[in-house]
């Protein structure tokens, strides 16, 4: 038998892994260490209150819970004897966050825009993005579409029917590799381009020195569209003689040189019109 010298209880050694900062759903294990002696039970206590006992010296915590979070001790018996307590570790357990992909211009597109994913997880630390497309409802995050690395953006320079499809996203942090939830979907619709006309009022042919109007009317259930009108393809602006109002062009005292009036709105609508 061997007594040790001096009067000091020994203190075990509180540790936690993966880290006291965690997210719900992520797992704990919390260990206490006395050294090589063996016999120990060891007892548990969070936030002053004793909770359990082993002999193993681990409490592990499976799918964390913000009610899991608070300050934990350890200290360790054999038959009468008591070890010291522990040093206390602070257990901080988080909602895990879920990212929400927006879309822009709009979830609708025609062939050829250019369309920004954004991933936004609105939680402090460093994230790395991870796109994920077509995938099924069961949210599988075996197979990434995209890895954005820390740029939460994901852009689509020219987009094509290709890209149509179901879109979701995920983070995680660089520093404690710990999962965000994985985003719901947002669905990519993407169209042709939408055919469109120009109406002449009064019909055509006019006469010179008459005032026209052109409206520009596009075959889509779209309604943010941004109208240009261009002659001779110069951009037209509002002025004496021409008044720029969206989609409707008002041309007062025309002349032969109008008949080359054009709109522009992502394809060319162009509409002849003969003045006498």
């Amino acid at each position: 038998m061997v007594i040790l010298p001096g009067s000091e209880k020994p203190q075990p050694i509180l540790t936690v892994k993966p880290q006291s900062s965690v997210f719900t759903g992520d797992t704990v294990t919390l260990s206490c260490d006395v050294g090589s002696s063996t016999g120990w039970t060891f007892l548990w206590r969070k936030d002053s209150n004793w909770e359990s006992s082993d002999d193993a010296g681990t409490k592990t915590i499976s799918s964390v819970r913000v009610s899991d979070g608070g300050t934990y001790e350890c200290t360790a018996q054999r038959g009468d004897y008591y070890t010291d307590l522990s040093h206390t570790i602070k257990i901080t357990v988080r909602v895990r966050p879920k990212p929400v992909v927006k879309v822009k211009p709009d979830v609708r597109v025609f062939r050829g825009e250019r369309v920004t994913l954004t991933c936004d997880i609105q939680e402090t630390g460093v994230w790395r993005y991870s796109w994920y497309k077509d995938q099924d409802n069961s949210r599988r995050t075996d197979q990434i579409y995209y890895s954005a690395g820390q740029d939460q953006i994901y852009i689509i320079t020219s987009v094509d029917p290709s890209h149509a499809g179901l879109y979701r996203c995920r983070g995680a942090q660089t520093e404690t590799q710990q999962n965000s939830e994985i985003s719901d979907g947002v669905t990519l619709t993407v169209s042709g381009l939408p055919t469109s006309t120009v109406a002449v009022t009064p019909d055509s042919p006019v006469f010179t020195g008459e005032t026209v109007n052109l409206k520009c009317v596009i075959n889509s259930d779209h309604s943010n569209w941004r109208y240009e009108w261009y002659k001779d393809r110069v951009i037209l602006q509002t002025s004496e003689r021409y008044t720029v109002n969206r989609d409707t062009l008002t041309i007062r005292g025309a002349t032969e040189s109008d008949q080359a009036v054009e709109t522009w709105l992502g394809s060319l609508a162009q509409q002849d019109f003969s003045i006498d």
